[in-house]
């Protein structure tokens, strides 16, 4: 799958079908006719559609433009939404994606018109960095404590899946595989 895929898939997955292109626009700050452009065309991605639509799911930035999950660290794929329909157990690591996002907005106060001595602005970011210092040790707890919690379930996520009604083995067995490459650790 290529990056444009990638992207459509993110899209696909994020915004609803009936308005897409209005969705694409409010999120990204592109015009809705050059996604739409895109979309119809199937040409390749621009880089100012790969670097917005990262800022506006940054959850699936890292493997939009890699093809790679970091699943461990909050660097996820829309693929998991089929997992979960599918029944599977995912547990998302979540904790990240809040961090992901107050860092965008602390980078993009840090480079916006309004700097020096604006107290507006200067108290703006101040907030920011305090609550990006949280979220990192928010985040921190919480990693330890689902990496503890995912050492004593991995088994019973495991049989959950195998006996999943509808699904034949061959399918059962490659989700246990995904699942099972996602969270086991090096």
């Amino acid at each position: 799958m290529n990056l444009s895929q990638r992207l459509k898939l993110i899209v696909e997955n994020m915004t609803p079908a009936s308005r897409r292109f209005v969705a694409l626009e409010e999120a990204t700050q592109i015009n809705a006719k050059t996604w739409q452009t895109w979309w119809s065309r199937g040409g390749r991605a621009s880089a100012d559609m790969v670097e917005s639509a990262g800022k506006a799911w940054p959850q699936y930035a890292f493997w939009l433009v890699t093809g790679i999950d970091d699943f461990a660290h909050g660097h996820s794929s829309p693929e998991y939404l089929t997992w979960r329909e599918a029944g599977i157990p995912v547990r998302e690591r979540t904790s990240g994606w809040e961090l992901f996002q107050k860092k965008i907005e602390l980078e993009r106060c840090k480079q916006s018109k309004i700097s020096g001595e604006d107290e507006h602005f200067l108290l703006r970011k101040k907030s920011l960095v305090r609550e990006v210092n949280q979220l990192n040790t928010l985040r921190a707890a919480q990693e330890k404590a689902i990496n503890e919690l995912e050492a004593s379930s991995d088994e019973d996520a495991i049989r959950d899946a195998r006996s999943q009604p509808g699904l034949s083995n061959d399918e059962v067995e490659k989700l246990v595989n995904e699942y099972e490459k996602q969270h086991r650790q090096p």
